[in-house]
């Protein structure tokens, strides 16, 4: 379970159990990789800009661009890949070698993570909706803790910022000082 808190005016703070960060990790970076193999698959001789030579033929893909538009073209890919792809590097970025806490410092990192979350909560759904059914199980288990994180950020994140008692940010920092 993770425990979102808003701190001053952009601020956002995540408490992640442990183990859950580098899980994080991992299904990020594995985004990261499928979109870097089907950006490596593009062609640039055509109009001399990186462009899709085919339509995306993997389901995780394919379920990304269905939600970010419906019909989207060979044409019209990139727009909505690339910005995934730099979404998920901020992600990546902001989360801790060590420890659990995380750091949110502007709203579009805020964005980022959102945006990166559901879209691999997308992703996760389509690679198993017709598959082995202990993995999909298994799957529904990380696509629902994904949907939570999305939800408690959001509303972390939107509520109206609160003066923070210095005694509130002493113990802040000691947690932080245990973790890191």
């Amino acid at each position: 379970m993770i425990c979102w808190d808003r701190v001053g005016d952009h601020l956002v703070v995540g408490v992640f159990e442990q183990g859950e960060v580098g899980g994080l990790r991992r299904y990020l970076t594995g985004l990261r990789n499928l979109l870097d193999e089907r950006f490596a698959g593009y062609s640039a001789w055509e109009l001399g800009m990186p462009f899709p030579v085919s339509e995306a033929v993997d389901p995780r893909l394919r379920a990304i661009l269905r939600r970010r538009s419906v019909g989207v073209s060979r044409w019209q890919e990139p727009e909505v890949l690339r910005p995934l792809r730099e979404a998920v590097e901020a992600v990546l970025v902001t989360l801790p070698d060590r420890g659990g806490i995380v750091e949110l410092r502007s709203v579009d990192v805020v964005v980022a993570w959102t945006r990166s979350l559901t879209d691999l909560r997308v992703a996760m759904s389509a690679a198993v909706r017709d598959g082995d059914p202990v993995v999909a199980s298994r799957t529904r288990f990380t696509t629902r803790w994904l949907r939570s994180l999305v939800r408690t950020l959001d509303a972390a994140s939107t509520k109206p910022a609160e003066v923070v008692p210095q005694n509130l940010v002493d113990s802040v920092n000691q947690v932080r000082a245990y973790w890191i």
